[in-house]
């Protein structure tokens, strides 16, 4: 709790009093372009075209309750330099989870820059698909941020995903059982002439 109160205190401290000025791009990947009802949809959350080392980020992924269940998530860490980052991440809103991960005030500049590069995986979400149709994942742009390793806030674009989901086939009896009853019946009509 209190990790979260000190989360959310240093995110609106830093939209309330530093220059907004673009910083890069977030954005989901999924790693298919169609899906079947029931299968499990790993998104990514990338984080890329930023200029500088960041210190942290943020972003609401929303979907649709109705087409998808939430599975789990996971941080990939690119805020760790070692001794531990701010992660937190809340789904208690239906159908959005917002994710945030700081590094510590103290953290190693150059370590967090040899992880970051120009483009990193900051998070992997999964998903169950529950409906069929053309879905997509959304990034909330007003939710969605960097954090500089000055302490200013970076705004960011957001870009999010589509895809295709088809219904489950079922699968057809196989040729075999059939060609094995006609084999039956003919026997049983030989048997009996």
């Amino acid at each position: 709790m209190l990790k979260k109160i000190l989360c959310s205190a240093l995110f609106l401290s830093q939209m309330l009093l530093s220059q907004n000025s673009f910083a890069g791009l977030i954005e989901l990947e999924v790693d298919q372009s169609t899906y079947q009802v029931n299968d499990v949809i790993t998104a990514k959350v990338v984080v890329s075209d930023f200029n500088d080392t960041l210190a942290g980020a943020f972003t609401e992924l929303m979907f649709d309750v109705n087409a998808f269940s939430l599975i789990d998530w996971q941080f990939n860490n690119m805020f760790d330099d070692g001794f531990g980052s701010y992660q937190y991440a809340d789904d208690s809103i239906l159908g959005a989870l917002f994710l945030e991960d700081y590094a510590d005030i103290s953290a190693d500049i150059a370590t967090l820059a040899a992880q970051q590069g120009n483009r990193f995986v900051f998070a992997t979400v999964q998903f169950k698909v529950l409906a069929e149709g053309l879905l997509d994942l959304a990034l909330n742009n007003n939710q969605s941020g960097f954090l500089s390793m000055d302490n200013d806030y970076l705004a960011t674009s957001v870009t999010g995903t589509s895809f295709t989901v088809g219904s489950s086939t079922a699968v057809p009896a196989p040729a075999t059982y059939m060609l094995m009853l006609l084999g039956c019946v003919g026997f049983i009509t030989t048997r009996r002439s």
